[in-house]
């Protein structure tokens, strides 16, 4: 007997002997291979994985992972989504789990060679009211405990079924398995984890942001319009958040939005009622519009009201942004932007940033900056010693603030 991966010609028969002889349909969700296991051509068994759960309490548990961990660690873990004997019970002694160490033993670098990740672990449900497990047992596969009774319909999308499932696990590297939780990959598995971050603010705070960004005024025309500009500058600022700073990174952040937070980001809904996540085009023609001193204003005012410290002093000074600069005919690099910011210097946050004229220095900008300053009465504003000027003290003077310098 051999377990060798599914031909593409052989994949329509494959889904027919599944939907025949399993409880689910052949219907499968995200990257997926499909195996068989075949003795004199004839086969004796079909068998599925693709990627795991997205969230399993006692899996996670069990791994003892953070939640940035597994966000970006959870690709090196596979699931066994469908497995299928096509022979008579007990034609065969022991077919199940030789079925299963065969494929076990293969499906690592068999992933890895479809999409990129080398499994560490894979993961199952069982549903007890079907089956007890056994042949996962006999395999090696270790009980975790249940699931909370949702299944994925889709990519991003969970419902609701109400018949929780044992989870089943099996440790493929061991070594691997255990750097899972360590703070730092070994270097044969670091290539193969992703960027991931967790949002820190909670449902009020954004709330809060998509109520702000409903002020800023919205140039595009009504015809073709699927979602409201608070909607997308939402999810742009969450994306950024996280570490996604491209367009197709912002795309790509906005997919993995679960149903729940769609939803409570206002997105558009589908005729089945689920709620649709923004496309790459549609997120860069949105920037490619907007009054970015507006949208300045509106994230300054935000986080403004998330900040417990009282403003008593802020510091002023400029920086050039990496990756900002292009390059000329003779490809030197040149134009990059250079802001001048004012933040607080209890809680980190920005105040306000002006961007610096071409051919032009930071005094004019810093002067600019004062004046876009609601106030600053009671407040310590402290700046480089070329920003110690008359005209800088005047300004701050008019607004009852106090200048010093900073070494």
């Amino acid at each position: 007997m051999t377990v060798r991966l599914v031909k593409p010609e052989e994949l329509e028969q494959w889904n027919t002997f599944v939907d025949a002889h399993h409880y689910l349909s052949s219907k499968l969700v995200g990257p997926t291979l499909r195996y068989v296991a075949e003795a004199q051509g004839q086969w004796l068994g079909l068998l599925s994985f693709g990627q795991a759960a997205y969230h399993l309490a006692d899996r996670d548990h069990y791994i003892g992972w953070t939640d940035v961990q597994r966000g970006r660690r959870l690709s090196m873990i596979g699931q066994n989504s469908r497995f299928v004997l096509l022979c008579e019970q007990g034609a065969y002694p022991n077919l199940a789990s030789r079925i299963m160490s065969q494929c076990l033993h293969r499906i690592s670098a068999d992933w890895q060679d479809a999409f990129g990740p080398s499994f560490v672990a894979v993961e199952t449900f069982v549903d007890p009211q079907f089956f007890q497990g056994t042949c996962y047992k006999a395999s090696g596969w270790e009980r975790l405990g249940q699931t909370s009774g949702y299944g994925r319909a889709r990519r991003d999308f969970y419902q609701q079924h109400d018949r929780p499932k044992e989870i089943w696990f099996k440790v493929l590297d061991r070594r691997g398995m255990r750097s899972l939780k360590s703070k730092r990959l070994p270097a044969r598995l670091k290539p193969f984890e992703t960027e991931y971050r967790v949002c820190p603010f909670k449902a009020p705070s954004l709330e809060s942001l998509f109520n702000l960004f409903q002020n800023v005024p919205d140039h595009r025309g009504r015809k073709g319009r699927r979602y409201r500009l608070a909607t997308l500058l939402c999810i742009v600022t969450l994306a950024v958040l996280c570490g996604h700073t491209s367009h197709r990174a912002i795309a790509s952040f906005s997919k993995k939005l679960t149903q729940k937070q769609r939803k409570r980001l206002r997105c558009s809904r589908n005729k089945d009622g689920t709620y649709r996540a923004p496309q790459e085009t549609c997120i860069r023609n949105v920037l490619e519009s907007l009054d970015a001193e507006c949208v300045e204003n509106v994230l300054i005012q935000w986080m403004a009201g998330l900040d417990e410290h009282e403003l008593s002093a802020i510091c002023i000074d400029g920086k050039t942004l990496k990756g900002t600069a292009s390059r000329n005919e003779d490809g030197i690099k040149d134009g990059a932007l250079h802001l001048v910011s004012a933040v607080s210097h209890d809680s980190t946050r920005l105040v306000a940033q002006e961007a610096v004229d071409d051919k032009s220095n930071e005094i004019p900008a810093v002067q600019r900056l004062i004046e876009r300053i609601p106030h600053l009465d009671g407040i310590t504003v402290t700046a480089d010693a070329m920003h110690c000027l008359n005209e800088n003290a005047h300004l701050i003077g008019q607004k009852k603030g106090a200048i010093t310098t900073s070494g």
